[in-house]
């Protein structure tokens, strides 16, 4: 397989790159242009423009990100949790480094910035002498794995149902990634693009979310299925030969716009494996609370990750966020609000909520809101709702 890689060449070095924002043409291809500025050995100036096709979803143009913070649903951080604990690591101790608790994993539905996700793997791994946690995570992971979510996908008839619904679903449980199936002339195309991540994190995203998927088309398949074809862009050669060893027969690409495997069309009627009858019946997957997709909600969530953790400072959600301290400040400003108001509406709702839940006395919710006594508490809360938090919840009571 022929691979080419300019800036890893001892005779050119790269001085920019400059790519223009991909668009569409009549058959459902993109064109990716990219223009290069090249010093040879020579001391001469090359200026080097590539022009790629490739194909697209119907119907759907390419744009720019969204500039929010990525959050991802502890569904989908679990595999990764339950990797580490079988190989023996002890996860608490690193999700205490990076500011995450084990309570605030309880539930599969609460958002966690990616950001502080991909912190905690990384930490782990960098501790722990783990490489490739994608490849690693990837093998290890069924669907049964992710709760509800694993649930929805596992009941679907076929696997040309289960990519499709996973298409349809993957921004309930993870913003900022774009699933999509392309059809080829004998095969169709897995893709996958992702963004707001690193380099290095965007391919340990790509390398998992493959394997599962392979994995499951395996299992419908009763046998030792591969796809024909696989791209992860940016991949090492080690983690390339890591993978190659897991596909045997399988053609693996470093190179391209975006990840994606090749599935050959009669692969798609292919029943959808059982649910093992003793793993937990996760339910259906529902969450009430769409992921953020604006700033504001965004940084709104990302406080209440702070909240819980118990250190909401603004120069905490800056460095989260990916953001200079001024930068977020003057965002925040132009939509009409600042920090300090987020985090003190941000407490009350959560406020709201653990007394509506019932499961916190007025006392601990005070104390793990971050307020210095119940007096403070009571103050803030009356001047957001209007009522003591004692009456809002004996309110409650009797309204039940």
């Amino acid at each position: 397989m022929a691979e080419s890689n300019l800036s890893n060449r001892s005779n050119v070095t790269v001085s920019s790159s400059i790519s223009v924002n991909p668009w569409r043409n009549p058959n459902h291809q993109y064109l990716s242009l990219c223009a290069t500025l090249i010093y040879t050995a020579l001391g001469k100036c090359v200026l080097l423009i590539q022009i790629n096709w490739y194909p697209a979803r119907e119907g759907v143009m390419f744009q720019p990100a969204k500039q929010v913070i990525r959050f991802a649903r502890v569904a989908v951080m679990q595999p990764f949790l339950a990797y580490f604990e079988s190989i023996g690591v002890p996860t608490e101790k690193y999700l205490l480094q990076v500011g995450l608790t084990p309570a605030m994993l309880d539930d599969p539905y609460t958002p966690i910035p990616t950001s502080l996700a991909f912190e905690f793997i990384n930490a782990t791994c960098e501790a722990e002498g783990i490489d490739d946690i994608g490849l690693l995570a990837g093998q290890a992971t069924s669907l049964q794995m992710m709760d509800e979510f694993g649930d929805r996908l596992l009941a679907t008839k076929s696997i040309g149902g289960y990519l499709k619904l996973g298409c349809r679903l993957i921004n309930a449980v993870s913003s900022g990634d774009d699933y999509w199936l392309a059809e080829g002339d004998e095969e169709i195309h897995f893709c996958q693009l992702i963004s707001g991540l690193n380099e290095q994190d965007a391919i340990q995203n790509y390398l998992y979310t493959s394997l599962v998927t392979i994995n499951t088309i395996r299992q419908a398949s009763k046998a030792t299925w591969c796809p024909p074809e696989i791209t992860i862009p940016g991949m090492r050669p080690g983690t390339a030969a890591g993978l190659a060893a897991l596909l045997p027969g399988t053609t693996v690409i470093r190179e391209g716009p975006y990840a994606s495997f090749q599935i050959p069309h009669n692969v798609l009627a292919y029943p959808m494996p059982a649910k093992d009858e003793r793993a937990p019946n996760g339910g259906h997957f529902s969450p009430t609370l769409p992921l953020p997709n604006d700033f504001v909600t965004s940084i709104k969530q990302l406080i209440e990750t702070l909240i819980i953790a118990g250190n909401p400072d603004i120069h905490s959600a800056a460095s989260t966020a990916g953001l200079s301290l001024r930068t977020l400040q003057r965002r925040l400003a132009d939509s009409g609000t600042n920090y300090s108001a987020l985090v003190a509406n941000t407490r009350i709702d959560i406020a709201i909520r653990w007394i509506r839940d019932g499961e916190h006395s007025l006392a601990d919710t005070a104390s793990a809101l971050g307020y210095t006594n119940q007096a403070n508490f009571s103050r803030a809360f009356r001047r957001v709702t209007g009522l003591s938090p004692r009456t809002y919840r004996d309110s409650i009571h009797r309204s039940r």
